[in-house]
């Protein structure tokens, strides 16, 4: 069996296989075999005729097509293995020629090849985030908002005020087929922000700037042209015109932060262990968004002088992944992509090009950036952590409003697995972080670091131990 291969730029080969003369015989007749035991030749008894009278009753071609397969089946791995091919997707076959015996031309699309270059010098600082008394004070002020009650007054409306409206929502320039309404007709309660702007503000930020000085009785549209890269995907880019007509103006009166009203929220506490509480849940939430914000610019700087290859198959599969999971969240939304493109005014091979496969590029890479790092730093789950890191998955899942969902939908093995699963990437996840963290923050010299050094800078990839069973992170994972 001769083969040649041929490298191409989009990382695949093309392997030509010549097919040998016996070799060629012996599948014809391995084949003519194998039809005998399924096709009825008159006269004998299943897989008992002859070669010659096999190929009378089926003719040549139905036997040469058999006969190829089974050849592909046989050479196809043989000829990987001896041309020291890796292939990371299927291959497929490009040509098959008419001569006998046959020439075979596969197209072998490679193992992605991640070179992460001197990311060791990478350098980053890391500022642990603090939470100010007047951040707490802001958020406990929101608590109180939420069990504040409401007074009738008798003027104009101004900040803090609840300003209940008469309100409807239409597209100025609806898409064809589009329902230019995006919201009812109704009777809306509209706080008007302390802040002016605030992203709290609703049905936009700002709407409430046209509330003020507003009395009882008095109309007025305002109208809002939503970011392109922000909102709801249905509403990107476009311009909205509210009309409103205000029904009543009231004032909020806020509870008093004692004793009783921490009760009443359903905390045992005094109020200076309560304001600790509300501190340290802040603290997380902003370590927690810190940390998340500090990994992806560390996995974005190593991706910058990364040189990264994969086949294109790779990024199709990744596009259609895509694609699968936009249709799926439209399904949630009682919308299909046909719909949803005809309200962007977009085709969909337009739409995939401009916007599905960029995130799918930038998705992909993280993913091949954050598998070699794994690799490459042979991080593995710590399994001392193990028990803890489980106790904290299963409490924040019976914390979900989801559960009660996923037990109607999952047993109990299953629900089981996913806890394993999800612990499994926590516990990875932070194992990852840390380590990227200590080398940003120049605190961590490798073990190997004379291996790594040796390596640096050249096409030769060092011989590692088995790397770690992989974990969906999502650490380098970009956000949609």
């Amino acid at each position: 069996m001769k083969i040649e291969t041929t490298p191409r730029e989009d990382h695949q080969v093309k392997l030509v296989v010549h097919i040998e003369a016996d070799q060629y015989q012996k599948s014809m007749h391995r084949a003519a075999r194998k039809i005998a035991n399924r096709v009825k030749i008159p006269g004998f008894r299943p897989g008992k005729a002859p070669y010659d009278m096999i190929l009378r009753s089926v003719g040549e071609d139905n036997l040469k097509s058999e006969a190829i397969e089974l050849i592909i089946d046989d050479v196809y791995p043989k000829a990987l293995k001896e041309s020291n091919l890796t292939p990371g997707a299927m291959g497929r076959i490009e040509n098959i020629s008419e001569e006998i015996p046959p020439v075979i031309e596969f197209l072998v699309p490679l193992a992605p090849e991640v070179k992460l270059g001197d990311y060791h010098s990478i350098r980053k600082e890391y500022q642990k985030p603090t939470v100010e008394k007047k951040e707490v004070d802001e958020f406990v002020d929101r608590i109180r908002t939420n069990y504040a009650t409401s007074e009738p007054v008798e003027r104009a409306a101004t900040r803090g005020d609840i300003v209940y409206l008469s309100l409807s929502g239409s597209l100025t320039n609806p898409a064809e087929g589009e329902n230019p309404q995006i919201l009812k007709h109704g009777s809306y309660p509209v706080l008007i922000p302390e802040k002016e702007n605030s992203e709290k503000d609703w049905p936009f930020p700002g709407f409430g700037e046209n509330l003020i000085g507003k009395n009882e009785g008095i109309e007025g549209t305002a109208s809002y042209t939503y970011p392109e890269e922000e909102g709801s995907d249905d509403l990107r880019g476009k311009t909205v015109e509210f009309q409103y007509k205000v029904e009543s103006v009231k004032k909020l009166v806020l509870p008093v932060l004692d004793d009783a009203f921490i009760k009443m929220v359903g905390e045992d506490k005094s109020v200076e262990e309560f304001l600790k509480s509300i501190e340290e849940q802040l603290k997380l939430r902003k370590t927690t968004e810190y940390d998340r914000d500090f990994a992806n610019d560390m996995v974005e700087d190593i991706r910058k002088q990364a040189t990264i290859k994969y086949p294109p198959q790779m990024l199709e599969d990744e596009i259609g992944e895509m694609l699968k999971s936009l249709e799926h969240d439209l399904e949630q939304q009682k919308m299909d992509l046909v719909t949803y493109l005809k309200t962007r005014n977009m085709e969909k091979d337009i739409f995939v090009e401009q916007e599905v496969k960029p995130a799918a590029i930038n998705r992909l890479e993280r993913s091949l950036v954050m598998d070699e790092f794994t690799h490459r730093e042979e991080i593995k789950l710590d399994m001392t952590k193990w028990d803890d890191a489980v106790n904290e998955t299963a409490r924040d899942l019976s914390y979900s409003s989801d559960i009660n969902q996923l037990r109607k939908k999952m047993s109990r093995d299953q629900i089981s697995q996913a806890v394993t699963y999800e612990t499994a990437n926590r516990l990875m996840n932070q194992q990852i972080f840390d380590r990227m963290k200590a080398i940003a923050t120049g605190t961590y010299t490798p073990e190997s670091k004379e291996a790594v050094d040796q390596t640096e800078g050249t096409d030769e990839v060092p011989k590692k131990k088995k790397p770690a069973p992989k974990t969906k992170s999502k650490l380098g994972e970009a956000e949609k």
